[in-house]
């Protein structure tokens, strides 16, 4: 990826030609996509979790708030939507959003550890959504489940990852790549070939929340990443002729943050207790949609690529290892977006 091209979930941008084409406007009337983490509830204590998902928030969004926002991001005609967490399928009002997106044609996919995906949730997941993001670390089961946090987690996550297929849905395999999983990448994208994914994700883990905690076992040091990035390219090239694609996300955080002073933002991410951010990893939100419209908010954090804090603070993270430079790491004391 170029320093003129950004990546907003899987979309990629090249800012350069949109302003030669004059295809910017000083503004977008809504976003283009959004990323709502609908609970901090989940049922792994991975090591590297960035926003330090375990228990329920006590301030999250009512079932009853929860319908409402999905009705303003479908009457706000929003493209794409993700669905994540912590552990989306523990929040009640899971199903009945995934119907809502479903029926009000927003294009909608999740992310999901696979431990609640079984022969009567599969079929809905892929009814549901137009792609499923499974996490799997490794091809070793014991390695996953440490990493993961709980002993079992890898038998679900790859039976998992067999029931999407099964049921015809598309699944996109992520990892998380650290010094404990490094030397197994390459017979771990063959796995995720062998079980049927479209997409296979590889990223460094992001130095915040619980990865912030345990950086020094879990970031990849630059001879790891180059060593990494070798594996993805002989594998790209193996598997060049099937309709198998495999990606390694850039070392550089250079995506929606560091384009903040090039071009209006295009994503809003939605916090499980209804704040509302421009990403979800730096320190500026433009309110809660307990106390606003998504509109309104929308029209606070729309111009947010003016603002000079923003600015300041999003200039520091120009790697996913920069977010000690910021005033204070995210979702290391607590929780960044949920108030």
């Amino acid at each position: 990826m170029t320093k003129n091209e950004i990546d907003i979930e899987g979309f990629k941008i090249h800012i350069s030609s949109l302003k030669e084409e004059n295809l910017i406007p000083e503004y977008f009337r809504a976003p283009l996509i959004a990323q709502w983490e609908i609970t901090r509830a989940c049922n792994l204590r991975c090591v590297f979790c960035y926003n330090n998902s375990g228990k329920k928030h006590p301030n999250e969004l009512t079932y009853e708030q929860k319908i409402n926002v999905a009705k303003q991001i479908i009457d706000e005609k929003i493209y794409r939507l993700c669905i994540s967490g912590g552990e989306p399928i523990l929040d009640e009002s899971f199903w009945d959003l995934a119907k809502i997106f479903k029926n009000g044609n927003v294009l909608c996919n999740t992310i999901t550890n696979g431990w609640e995906v079984n022969s009567e949730t599969a079929p809905l997941y892929t009814k549901y959504f137009s792609s499923i993001q499974i996490s799997l670390d490794s091809s070793n089961e014991k390695i996953h489940d440490k990493l993961r946090g709980r002993r079992g987690s890898w038998r679900r996550a790859v039976n998992a990852c067999k029931l999407i297929v099964e049921n015809k849905g598309h699944l996109m395999v992520s990892t998380v790549v650290t010094p404990f999983n490094i030397g197994e990448v390459s017979e771990l994208i063959d796995l995720s070939y062998k079980l049927g994914a479209a997409n296979h994700r590889l990223d460094e883990a992001m130095l915040l929340g619980r990865a912030a905690k345990n950086k020094d076992s879990v970031a990849l040091t630059k001879k790891q990443y180059v060593d990494l990035s070798n594996i993805v390219k002989e594998k790209k090239k193996q598997y060049e002729k099937s309709r198998f694609f495999i990606d390694l996300l850039p070392k550089t955080k250079y995506s929606y943050i560091a384009a903040s002073a090039k071009i209006p933002p295009l994503l809003m991410y939605i916090s499980p207790t209804g704040t509302c951010a421009i990403d979800s990893d730096m320190p500026f939100s433009g309110g809660s949609l307990k106390e606003k419209t998504l509109k309104e908010i929308w029209d606070v954090l729309k111009t947010s690529h003016k603002n000079k804090e923003f600015i300041r603070q999003s200039l520091k993270v120009k790697t996913k290892k920069d977010f000690t430079k910021l005033d204070e790491i995210p979702y290391l004391k607590g929780e960044l977006h949920d108030q």
